[in-house]
């Protein structure tokens, strides 16, 4: 029964790699996987759909202190679009490095409330003090209303949610939520709960849950679910893959890199440099 078992998760994983890569450019025979990540989250988040370099920073913000990730995403405070800037100081607050602090500390001076005071939230996660006048501005109603800070995050909040299944799939809304003040964050926990009859939402939360106590059964079903027909699922086995960290499973991930769907693209990108940045040095010359 076992290698019958075996046998369906390899079947599955073959016609997973041809199926969900269509339209995706294929990799060079000699690009190592990292590299293959790093190209795959660079894509990303210059990107030219809003959701696609949304889920693409929202991803890297789980890959922790890592200094060129925090180059990549600190370049994006330059970007025109005053809710992508918004979401990359997010991310680099979530990133838990004080390298990102140099960064946020001009992004305070941005002209779009969204991002000054998305820059002033992550610096105070991180330890720094320097954007309190924007947090006591904001909690007592003074900061200068030039685009409408409570109009401009309504904006955003529109924008995170014009596309429900993708960016509540990937937990866009968590960060939308993080972001807005007050009754404002209600509304995306509502636009969340509009989606709770989907199944895959719950399979994609187990996929998540069960990474936290993981043995073989929950191994083989991750592995399972890096196939699944809905891309929400695969990405969350992606995640769960990567915050295990086991070496043995990389490879896994690999296929996913070419994954039809940017989501899943961005999260097995990320699990795979996590995975190599815990190797050792002789580790990294034996690959």
């Amino acid at each position: 029964m076992r290698g019958l078992i075996s046998f369906i998760l390899q079947v599955g994983l073959l016609w997973g790699g041809l199926t969900a890569a269509e339209g995706v450019e294929q990799p060079n025979k000699g690009e190592t996987p990292a590299a293959r990540a790093w190209n795959v989250l660079t894509d990303g988040i210059n990107a030219k759909k809003f959701g696609d370099r949304m889920m693409a920073l929202k991803a890297l913000g789980d890959l922790g202190p890592n200094v060129k990730s925090i180059q990549l995403v600190a370049g994006v405070l330059k970007d025109d679009d005053p809710d992508i800037r918004a979401q990359a100081a997010a991310t680099l607050g979530e990133m838990k490095s004080r390298t990102a602090i140099r960064p946020l500390r001009k992004a305070l001076g941005d002209e779009a409330p969204q991002v000054s005071f998305a820059a002033a939230k992550s610096l105070w996660q991180l330890g720094d003090t320097t954007g309190r006048r924007v947090l006591l501005d904001v909690l007592q109603g003074e900061k200068p209303t030039k685009d409408g800070f409570v109009a401009g995050h309504m904006r955003a909040m529109r924008r995170r949610l014009g596309n429900k299944k993708e960016l509540v799939g990937m937990g866009a809304t968590e960060t939308a939520g993080a972001l807005l003040p007050g009754p404002l964050g209600m509304g995306v926990g509502l636009a969340k709960k509009g989606m709770a009859g989907n199944p895959n939402l719950a399979r994609a939360d187990c996929a998540t849950l069960l990474s936290r106590r993981p043995d073989r059964e929950t191994l083989l079903a991750l592995k399972a679910a890096l196939v699944d027909r809905d891309w929400t699922v695969r990405a969350s086995a992606a995640k769960a893959i990567g915050v295990l960290g086991r070496p043995d499973t990389r490879r896994w991930l690999e296929f996913s890199l070419s994954d039809g769907k940017p989501g899943v693209r961005y999260e097995a990108a990320v699990a795979i440099l996590r995975m190599t940045a815990r190797r050792t040095p002789t580790q990294a010359k034996l690959q």
